[in-house]
């Protein structure tokens, strides 16, 4: 579950949200941090869990600067979890 997480969403889900945002798809860009809010909350990364739900939220009222600021929040904390599950993976 850790190395799913940490290839599909470490990955993709940030370019996903923001290119999602750029051509003002809100349903998609919800339908993005819905998922990952659920894979975050899974893997016990709570605070990804709920960045992503006040995005999704955001996504929701098509609030395009709120949505970009939490986009930014939630990319530096998926960058922080994701070098914390790296070491864990390696030999996997």
């Amino acid at each position: 579950m850790l190395r799913l997480f940490h290839e599909t969403h470490g990955r993709n889900f940030t370019l996903d949200v923001h290119d999602a945002l750029a051509r003002e798809n809100w349903k998609d860009a919800a339908r993005h941090a819905h998922s990952f809010k659920s894979a975050a909350r899974i893997i016990g990364a709570a605070q990804l869990g709920d960045l992503s739900s006040a995005l999704e939220s955001a996504c929701d009222a098509q609030q395009p600067e709120t949505a970009r600021q939490l986009l930014e929040r939630l990319a530096d904390e998926l960058r922080v979890v994701c070098a914390g599950l790296a070491p864990l993976l390696q030999g996997d």
